[in-house]
């Protein structure tokens, strides 16, 4: 390995310490270092996968999403020889465009990694497709997130990957309780809900088998179907170290969604102020109208019905194939 290239790994591995610790700061300042110094260069494909891998995860997490997927776009032509590396990256380019069109559906990245992974024949990999596609229609369409949710369970069990099974059962809870909550006036949903309820009582985050960010992730899901209010406030306060704003804003309204679901609006009050500065840092100051138009409701002390990161459609909006599809899932599953 020449001078060049251990340089190139040692500058690397310091950026995947830095994420995997989430100190994001660090990881972002050895990007552009690493940017600054072999961009414009001829890299070995593996090179420019792990600094792809790294960026995608990073921008991801930090709110650069449109940064994330230019930096896919100039440089997956460079793993495209590598099928299952491109089907990572494409997941984090469509996870990346979702977030940049506000949890909006973007499905070609997602459609294109689908069919490779198909292609490739790995449970794993589909799996790993089927999760992502869910998470994307969970914002508009619960009955095809939990389709693709059980098609992701499926997948892992077959191929005997028992933790990401059990992770993809607690997604499923997730989106299965979110799903009752916007249909709580309709008895056919109260089965979701308490096979949500079931789930989450079930679940271990602290087990050694999960890493950092699954454990992350399940402690979410737990507190929020719980109610758990007393978790979600200390979750805030430690995800507020990390800097990560698209996280901490998704678990401050969580945190609010879940304090009126409780009927104690004081509470929601208490954390209003910093869930609308953390909003407008993350997503400008155009959303600034739309949060203010809840405050209202939080000060007039009733119990009112919020489903957290929800994108309604217009109603004058005919119905679409999504829409049918969506009915028709959901339909089976009640």
């Amino acid at each position: 390995m020449t001078n060049d290239n251990i340089q190139v790994a040692e500058l690397l591995n310091r950026c995947s310490d830095a994420l995997n610790h989430v100190h994001h700061d660090l990881a972002l300042s050895l990007l552009n270092e690493f940017d600054k110094t072999y961009g414009g260069k001829q890299l070995a494909p593996d090179i420019v996968y792990v600094r792809l891998w790294l960026g995608s995860e990073l921008y991801f997490r930090i709110g650069k999403y449109k940064e994330g997927i230019d930096v896919i776009d100039k440089n997956l032509p460079a793993i495209r020889n590598n099928a299952k590396r491109t089907i990572s990256i494409l997941i984090y380019k469509g996870k990346l465009e979702m977030m940049l069109n506000c949890h909006k559906i973007s499905i070609s990245s997602f459609s294109e990694a689908l069919g490779l992974a198909e292609a490739t024949g790995d449970l794993r990999t589909i799996a790993e497709v089927y999760m992502e596609m869910s998470r994307m229609f969970a914002s508009s369409y619960f009955g095809l997130a939990i389709y693709f949710i059980r098609k992701a369970e499926v997948f892992w069990n077959r191929s005997r990957d028992i933790k990401h099974a059990l992770f993809a059962r607690a997604e499923r809870a997730f989106v299965s309780f979110m799903a009752y909550q916007d249909n709580r006036n309709n008895s056919s949903y109260l089965y979701l809900r308490q096979e949500a309820v079931d789930i989450a009582n079930e679940i271990d985050w602290t087990d050694r088998k999960y890493d950092l960010f699954e454990k992350k992730r399940l402690r979410y899901i737990k507190s929020y179907i719980q109610g758990d209010l007393d978790d979600l406030r200390k979750q805030i306060e430690e995800e507020e170290d990390t800097g990560a704003l698209p996280s901490i804003c998704n678990i401050i309204e969580s945190y609010i969604a879940a304090c009126m679901e409780a009927g104690d609006s004081a509470a929601a009050l208490a954390q209003f102020d910093k869930y609308l500065k953390y909003e407008i840092e993350s997503q400008g100051e155009d959303t600034k109208e739309h949060i203010l138009s809840l405050k209202p409701l939080l000060e007039s002390g009733q119990k009112i019905e919020y489903l957290p990161w929800r994108v309604e459609k217009d109603p004058a909006d005919l119905p679409d194939l999504l829409d049918v599809l969506d009915k028709i899932s959901m339909d089976e599953e009640i």
